[in-house]
């Protein structure tokens, strides 16, 4: 069955850290780091506090970060694992101790914080790992959209309610220009030509009919 070691503490420095320097890099800073809880008595209705003491331990960069940039009073957020350790003390007793091994470090703004203004309420440290530009935390940063937040493919608006849009000519082949078609010219009418009859086509008269000599001799004998 998995099992879980994890302490998250928030508090501040009780005294500034004991940090112990080894010419192999390998160095140690302590803290305690007082944790306060805070409640109203059921029975007086007075304000009451209960405050705890941790020991917390870091080691390499982030004991120097400590020994650099905390003192008494300042806030931090740490969070890390319990440990139990036996030591002999100066009586030659052995005894032991529960502490946090710290593996990550963030200190908080605030009054008692103290140090490098460029490092009060920012910096985030984790065991092992040199932080970038010198542990300073850049926080979030915000995404912009690009051109303006507005994106280069948007679709063209459409062509509703515009109306009917003419007809555009088409290109031909092979970029020559278009020829524009000669204008249909209808011919003139013509008129027909007069037909002037000529002289010696023209219809001559009927020669009179020699009167009847029977009708002319009878034209004597009628009485007027």
């Amino acid at each position: 069955m998995a099992s879980v070691n994890k302490v998250i503490l928030v508090g501040n420095l009780g005294r500034d850290p004991e940090v112990r320097y080894q010419p192999d890099g390998f160095n140690v800073a302590n803290i305690s780091l007082a944790t306060t809880s805070v409640w109203k008595d059921r029975n007086t209705g007075d304000r009451r506090e209960e405050t705890e003491w941790h020991r917390v331990v870091f080691y390499n960069r982030q004991a120097e970060i400590v020994g650099q940039y905390l003192r008494k009073g300042s806030s931090i957020y740490v969070e890390g694992r319990l440990r139990t350790r036996k030591y002999i003390d100066n009586n030659n007793i052995e005894r032991y101790t529960t502490e946090i091994v710290a593996e990550t470090m963030q200190m908080l703004g605030g009054r008692g914080n103290t140090g490098d203004a460029e490092f009060a309420g920012g910096g985030q440290y984790q065991q092992g790992n040199y932080p970038n530009n010198a542990g300073v935390s850049s926080g979030a940063r915000a995404n912009y959209p690009q051109d303006g937040g507005f994106s280069s493919n948007t679709p063209a608006p459409s062509a509703y309610g515009r109306g009917v849009s003419s007809p555009q000519p088409t290109m031909p082949p092979n970029g020559t220009q278009p020829t524009s078609p000669a204008p249909h010219t209808n011919p003139a009418p013509q008129s027909p030509a007069a037909t002037i009859p000529s002289a010696n086509n023209a219809p001559r008269p009927a020669a009179p009919k020699a009167a009847d000599a029977g009708l002319a001799d009878l034209g004597e004998d009628i009485p007027f």
